[in-house]
């Protein structure tokens, strides 16, 4: 090797050498101009709060961006919970009353046809014409006295009311009245196999006086678990699109159609064929009115239908069994051509 080499070599050995003597320079008067601006030397805290020994740091926070926490995934925050909506669903089932009354032979009717009757034997077989009509015009009128008294008067079974508005009500013996509350419209469902006129009434809230059709509010309501809606026979009272009648918030239970938190439920009418009580049953999915609430009482005393039930058919059982909420009482059961103590029934206050 010929000496210009030489000293090329020695000039690029001395050049790596002066460049790493001033990369060490460099490093230590960053660290002492920062020690400097920090007032604190060798004595200053790790700046991550944490352990100084090395690996990850153990203490502290990291504030990121976005606001929030380094330990969080990023989604968005939870929606808010519901609240309870303003005001009631449309066909909303208030009222829910049964009227009967009993027919058939009976000891007291029967006694006034005994003696017209054995009178007419020995004046007819007397000869004496005038005494055989006679006799026979009394037996007549006697079995007229018994159609006319076939049937007693009227009972209200089940007593209903909304608003303090009685659905019935009887002014004397022989007759009853049929009402409803402002902005409520009255239905007869009746009972197959009793008399006309004769059998459950109910009345419902109507469109017109503000009830909610809007569905995708159905389960915000303040109302109790079991509340009825859309309440109807389907034969005597079939729902009716053009008036509302029959239907909850527009859905027809007896189509299985209800709004989101209610449920469609069914009794079968003994005496049709095949005719059946329907009704869409409100779940309280959000529980804003829980069992024993101030809130259930009110609804109770409003007079809303609160545990519409069956205690025949499976599919007529409300939320609560064949039982009723805390504070309120099961009336008897009503459907014509069952035994005693069967068919439907609801929860009064």
């Amino acid at each position: 090797m010929n000496r210009l080499h030489m000293f090329a070599m020695s000039a690029l050995v001395f050049s790596f050498a002066a460049c790493a003597v001033n990369t060490e320079e460099s490093e230590e008067a960053l660290a002492t101009q920062e020690e400097a601006i920090r007032g604190c030397g060798a004595d200053c805290p790790d700046p991550t709060g944490g352990d100084t020994s090395g690996g990850t740091p153990t203490g502290g926070h990291v504030t990121t961006t976005g606001g929030g926490s380094s330990t969080g995934s990023g989604s968005p925050p939870p929606p808010p919970p519901p609240t309870p909506v303003t005001g009631l669903p449309q066909g909303l089932t208030g009222g829910l009353a049964y009227i009967n009354h009993l027919c058939g032979f009976t000891l007291a009717n029967v006694i006034p046809l005994v003696g017209p009757i054995a009178a007419v034997f020995p004046a007819c077989g007397s000869g004496v014409l005038p005494a055989c009509v006679a006799a026979g015009a009394a037996g007549v009128k006697a079995f007229i006295n018994l159609g006319q008294n076939w049937c007693a008067d009227p009972t209200i079974n089940l007593g209903g009311a909304v608003a303090g508005v009685s659905t019935l009500s009887m002014p004397d013996s022989s007759h009853f009245n049929i009402s409803s509350a402002a902005g409520w419209t009255v239905s007869s469902d009746g009972d197959r196999g009793n008399n006309a006129s004769f059998g459950f009434y109910h009345q419902s809230l109507t469109a017109g006086a503000g009830g909610l059709t809007d569905t995708s509010v159905s389960t915000r309501f303040a109302l109790p678990a079991g509340t009825a809606c859309g309440f109807h026979h389907t034969q005597n009272t079939p729902a009716n699109a053009a008036t509302g009648g029959g239907l909850c918030m527009g859905n027809d239970p007896a189509l299985g159609q209800c709004p989101a938190g209610w449920r469609a439920r069914s009794h079968f009418d003994m005496s049709s064929d095949t005719g059946s009580f329907t009704w869409c049953e409100f779940l309280d999915p959000n529980g804003f009115c829980p069992n024993g609430s101030t809130c259930e009482l009110n609804a109770a005393s409003a007079g809303y239908a609160i545990g519409v039930a069956s205690d025949t058919d499976a599919a007529g059982n409300d939320v609560y069994g064949t039982d009723c909420p805390a504070g309120l009482t099961r009336s008897a059961w009503f459907d014509d051509g069952r035994g005693a103590g069967q068919g439907l029934g609801s929860c009064v206050h």
